[in-house]
Order: C-alpha cells, then sequence, then structure tokens
C-alpha cells in the first residue's frame, strides 16, 4: 500500500511540474520561451498562421503556393495564399510597427551562410487569395544566383525563405510563426532571353523546433559541419584536397547548433548542393545510418568537374527515438553545412582542370542539374515505389 502510495504522489508531483513548465494559454496569448504573453489586437492577423498538430510535430494550416515567372527579363518569385484577401502584415501596412513582420532571407548552397536580402515584398489580392512577390534583376543573376554553365544553356540555383514574425505588443518580444523556405532551379539559352523550364522546391516549416522545454534554444535551420573521410566510418578524415571525378566519397556531418548537437537530434536524409566556378549541381547522397549521436555518414560520387568547389549538405534534422512513417520530410527542421576542396579533376594523376576543360567535359558528360550515377536514380525510385506501396497499405 504504501508503494502504491508513493507511485502516486511521484504522478501527482510529476503533473504538478509538467503544468508548471507548460502552461496553457488563453486565445488571446501566445507562449513565448515558456510564458504566455498577450497578443492583443494582434490575435485576428495571428489566426492566418494557425498551427496543426500531425505526426506529431506542428505544421502550417495555409499553406501557400509557389512560383516563378520571367517578367521583362528579370525572374519574380510568389507565393500565392488562398482566402488571404484580409491578410494584413508589415508587406501590406509598410509599417515596422505592425504585429506580422515579414522578412526575406537569402542563402548559399544547400541554405547555408544566411543572409538578409534587401529585394522588396509586394503584396496583390483578388477576391479569393493574396500573393507575396519580389523580383530579382536579369543583370543580378550572376552575382546573386549559382550558376551552372553549358555549351548550351545556362542554369541558375538559388535558395530563399520568406520568415513570418508576430511582433508582441508593449515590447513583450517576438514570436517566429512560419519560415518558408524554398530552392529554386532555373534554365535558360545562353542568351537569358528564353526560359526554357524551372523548378521550385518549397519548403514550409512552422514553429521553431526546440531543444529545451524553455524555448531559450529553437531554430529552423541548425548549423553542422562537413569531414570528407576515406571511410564509411570516418576513422581517417580524407587526406587530399583534391577530389577525383566518379569516385566513392564518404561525407560525415556533425551537428554543432548548442541543444542539438550530441544528443537525440540526427542528420537524416540529405541533399548535397556542390558549388564551383559556373557549376552548381544537385547530389542526393546515400544515408549509410553510421556515427555517433549528432552525427550521420553519407555516401556519394561527383560526376562532374570543377574547380574552387564548396559542397553544402542540407539534412533533416530528427530525433533519432521518433517514428517517421508518413511524416512530411519537407516540413521537418534542417541541418546544414559545408566544407571545401580545391576541385574535382578527371583522374587521380591529373592536374586540377582548367576552367575549358570543366566547360567540355561537364557540357558533354553532365549538362543538367543533377548527374548522379543508375544506382543513385534506382534508389530513389525504389524509395518512392516503397512509400507509394505503403500508402496504398494504409
Amino acid at each position: 500500500m504504501k508503494i502504491f502510495h508513493l507511485l502516486l504522489i511521484s504522478f501527482l508531483v510529476f503533473v504538478a511540474i509538467s503544468q508548471e513548465t507548460t502552461p496553457t494559454c488563453t486565445d488571446d496569448q501566445v507562449l513565448v520561451k515558456g510564458k504566455c504573453k498577450d497578443v492583443q489586437n494582434c490575435k485576428t492577423q495571428l489566426g492566418f498562421f494557425k498551427q496543426t498538430q500531425a505526426n506529431g510535430k506542428k505544421q502550417i494550416a495555409k499553406r501557400p503556393t509557389f512560383a516563378l515567372e520571367l517578367k521583362d527579363g528579370n525572374l519574380q518569385f510568389s507565393l500565392t495564399f488562398a482566402n488571404g484577401k484580409d491578410l494584413q502584415t508589415s508587406v501590406e501596412t509598410g509599417s515596422t510597427t505592425t504585429c506580422i513582420q515579414i522578412n526575406l532571407r537569402r542563402f548559399g548552397a544547400a541554405f547555408t551562410n544566411e543572409v538578409a536580402d534587401a529585394s522588396v515584398i509586394t503584396s496583390t489580392s483578388t477576391d479569393t487569395s493574396r500573393t507575396w512577390s519580389f523580383t530579382v534583376n536579369k543583370d543580378q543573376f550572376d552575382s546573386i544566383f549559382l550558376k551552372d554553365e553549358s555549351n548550351d544553356e545556362i542554369k541558375y540555383t538559388g535558395f530563399y525563405a520568406i520568415s513570418v514574425t508576430l511582433l508582441l505588443p508593449n515590447d513583450n518580444g517576438i514570436k517566429p510563426l512560419a519560415f518558408f523556405a524554398f530552392k529554386f532551379s532555373a534554365i535558360f539559352s545562353k542568351d537569358l532571353a528564353t526560359l526554357k523550364s524551372s523548378e521550385i522546391k518549397p519548403k514550409v516549416q512552422a514553429e521553431q523546433v526546440c531543444a529545451d522545454a524553455a524555448g531559450e534554444q529553437c531554430v529552423n535551420t541548425a548549423q553542422s559541419t562537413l569531414t570528407l573521410c576515406s571511410d564509411d566510418a570516418c576513422e581517417t578524415p580524407l587526406n587530399t584536397n583534391e577530389l577525383v571525378k566518379g569516385e566513392t566519397i564518404y561525407l560525415k556531418q556533425s551537428i554543432t547548433q548548442e541543444g542539438f548537437k550530441g544528443g537525440k537530434w540526427k542528420p537524416m536524409d540529405a541533399e548535397i548542393t556542390v558549388v564551383a566556378n559556373g557549376v552548381t549541381k544537385s547530389v542526393k547522397p546515400k544515408k549509410l545510418d553510421k556515427g555517433q549521436n549528432g552525427e550521420q555518414m553519407y555516401q556519394l560520387k561527383l560526376n562532374f568537374l570543377g574547380n574552387k568547389v564548396t559542397i553544402g549538405c542540407e539534412a533533416q534534422m530528427g530525433e533519432t527515438t521518433a517514428a517517421r512513417i508518413l511524416q512530411e520530410a519537407a516540413d521537418d527542421p534542417s541541418v546544414v553545412g559545408s566544407t571545401s576542396v580545391s576541385c574535382i579533376k578527371e583522374t587521380s594523376s591529373s592536374t586540377c582542370p582548367t576552367e575549358e576543360q570543366v566547360l567540355t567535359y561537364n557540357s558533354e558528360n553532365c549538362s543538367g542539374v543533377s548527374c548522379d550515377d543508375d544506382e543513385s536514380s534506382n534508389a530513389m525510385i525504389f524509395k518512392v515505389v516503397i512509400t507509394m506501396l505503403g500508402l496504398l497499405i494504409l
């Protein structure tokens, strides 16, 4: 009986502590760093970015559609919200004191090196929707975007995000609400007169993921380091600054973000963006599920040439104990990092290629946005088939 009483008391203490550390806020409040804060006049606008709970994580209820188009020789990017006619943010009001503040962010390869972008976001509406858009002028393409050049085409790749933040009244701080990130690729004719094809990959995130219950260590994107290795256990770092085309490379990604490193968080499936002089390629590595807590090992091949090479990696950041069945990978928080080498050369005995050799070889052998080998492509197809079968079974 005494044991029962002890267990009952322990349970009640646990409940009391849980309620104390995670307060329940009213409809006129939001939870900021473990405390309920009044939103007052912001309540109506806050409802537009309402969060829903699915698969154990928060998601944006009203997701925008993403688009890009060529207008007067310039690239225009847009996000359209259905039923958003009455939305009032800093984009609509032009005020820095409006409840909902909107900011444009730009990144380097694979969402690394985040900076503020000065492009102006404009807002237009119809009876059924509202659209945010910004334009990058043609004369800025080479300086802002990542470029890939072949004999017949020019391809540009870029990484952006529109962040949505709640500005609390009475200097009560801020609360991140949403992060509308996307990667785009655009293929042009050599003279940039024709946009031959384009693609946008959205990455819509709700509230930031936090490593602590108090909400002090929260991120949209966690930072990491990348280490090139000579084996799949990374017992020895790769002792060269010159990579060889087509050879197997091992890459270790280690989370360095405070609160997330060395614990229950781990890099998961990843996409790698390789940038060199006149070269930008996407590579899908093979995840090996090796490494310590907070680490992941990847295997890949680079089937192209390049000089002054930066390898950027963006991986889904998952909890090692969390089930991931049918979760939307695009909504997971990210962990990013990069590393650099001198070049990717043709053979182990050759020197780093000239720019002419890079252009000639890549035009003939790897002119696309990606040129992963058949093994990687087949692996991706297999994963898609398995996912579809899982959906049919459910």
